[in-house]
């Protein structure tokens, strides 16, 4: 999967209902912007939540 902000290529498991993703683990944050049309990687993420909890 190709992450909607930074085009990085990155692993999601949320299409394999016998794991769990990642961003599962990450604090809970919504809404994500609508620029944003699929998801993001690790790195875009984590900013994401660090620039929400600072405003």
């Amino acid at each position: 999967m190709k992450c909607s902000r930074c085009d990085k290529e990155f692993q999601c498991e949320s299409t394999d209902p016998d794991k769990q993703c990642w961003c599962m683990d990450m604090p809970p944050l919504l809404p994500i912007p609508k620029q944003f049309e699929n998801c993001l990687c690790p790195e875009c993420l984590k900013l994401f939540i660090k620039n929400s909890e600072s405003n």
